[in-house]
């Protein structure tokens, strides 16, 4: 992942190809295309050259497909189509008509291939989880809202300059400005204190001597041979280790013949008394879409019931990897009283590559300022985190085998 001052260049510079004044439509829809892919490549590197097709290996990389080119690319295709398709007379030649219809028909694209890849990931947002204000005003009005803020901000400042308006420019430049003003709706992350997310590579192994009430294991860490229904339950296992603590774990569920990608809440004896199995299932590795299986033999069975569980004297939320990019599941997981979502992330899908870890990393701090609340993200393969409701990372983990990521004493937190 690139400085989040390269996601808004990126941003200027497909505006400005917008409102250049080409009048060969083909032409200027070759210069939207051409700039989006540069600015594609501003955002995120070059898009992700070690991205890993989830369970093919890891030596399966294909390059800038996928993910990748999803939220880099493809969600500029409605604007060019725009380009080609409107009347000459009606097309943006104006300062104001761009802004008009330039993020919209961005947003579109993006949830277009939401669609496809059942991930909404809001990929240009994505960019500033470590811009201030952008996550403090997602922590106000939402993630979409805050998208579509930004955009028509970064169309204003690229058609300003096509048309050399400076009262534009001096009205854009105010407004950023002012955002730096902006306050977290949410900043206690007491939520935190006593919690460890683990980062894994392997398997899962016993924790010992570590200083938290609550850990929060990787998505099928665990490879238990269990058959569990969904709910409580009072199945004993062997314990996790030695640390006083409960345990929340991912797992492969077995249900006749069919699996599926689980978490289950258990005692460090070893109890057993809650399981839940994924919702919103990934449309690479998880099941089949438009015909095309990727990743498995056969599609996971769709759990049913809600993601929260009694943990202690409080309730937590419990997301299962990239449900933390479905909006209803962010929602069912944060009901009243909530105020910790764990996440149990597996990354197979970014590989070992810096910019799908913090990629994933930056969802989950959106997540946590959109429904303001802490979030614990443990992880096999990317990053270990724990991170508070105004987006802050106060603990994170990216390498090794077994590590966590705990929050400071209470003598030292915020």
């Amino acid at each position: 992942m690139r400085l989040p001052a390269l996601g808004w260049l990126g941003l200027v510079l497909t505006s400005y190809a917008i409102a250049t004044p080409l009048r060969n439509r083909a032409l200027h829809a070759g210069l939207v295309a051409a700039s989006s892919l540069v600015a594609s490549l501003l955002r995120f590197g070059f898009v992700w050259p070690g991205l890993r097709l989830y369970g093919a290996g890891d030596d399966a990389a294909i390059g800038a497909l996928g993910l990748g080119t999803s939220i880099g690319i493809v969600d500029r295709l409605p604007i060019v189509l725009v380009l080609v398709l409107t009347p000459m007379k009606h097309r943006a030649r104006v300062l104001g008509t761009t802004p008009l219809w330039m993020p919209s028909a961005w947003l579109l694209g993006e949830r277009g291939m939401a669609w496809v890849t059942t991930m909404a990931l809001n990929g240009w947002l994505l960019t500033q989880a470590g811009t201030p204000p952008v996550v403090h005003l997602v922590s106000w009005i939402g993630q979409t809202p805050t998208a579509l803020i930004a955009l028509t901000l970064g169309a204003v400042f690229g058609t300003a300059v096509v048309h050399r308006e400076k009262r534009a420019l001096i009205a854009a430049s105010a407004l950023a400005l002012a955002s730096l003003a902006i306050p977290a709706r949410h900043t206690d992350a007491r939520a935190l204190q006593g919690v460890a997310a683990l980062r894994l590579q392997r398997r899962a192994d016993q924790v010992r001597n570590l200083d938290a009430t609550l850990i929060v294991w990787p998505e099928g860490i665990s490879r238990r041979r269990v058959s569990l229904e969904e709910g409580a339950v009072d199945v004993q296992v062997t314990p996790p280790g030695t640390t006083p603590a409960t345990h929340v774990m991912g797992i492969l569920n077995r249900r006749g013949d069919r699996i599926q990608n689980s978490a289950i809440a258990m005692t460090n004896e070893g109890h057993v008394y809650w399981h839940r199995a994924k919702i919103a299932l990934a449309g690479m590795g998880e099941e089949t879409r438009f015909g095309i299986r990727l990743g498995n033999d056969q599609d996971y069975l769709r759990g049913e019931i809600d993601p929260v569980v009694r943990v202690g004297e409080r309730r937590v939320g419990v997301l299962i990897c990239s449900e933390v990019f479905d909006a209803d599941m962010r929602e069912r997981a944060t009901p009243e009283g909530v105020d910790l979502v764990l996440v149990l992330a597996g990354d197979s899908i970014t590989g070992d590559e810096a910019s799908g870890r913090d990629l994933m990393l930056n969802a989950a701090i959106l997540a946590a300022a959109e429904q303001g609340v802490s979030i614990a993200r443990a992880s096999l393969r990317g990053v270990a985190a724990l991170i508070g409701p105004d987006g802050t990372v106060y603990a994170r983990v990216d390498s090794g085998h077994l590590h966590a990521a705990v929050m400071p004493a209470p003598s030292t937190a915020p």
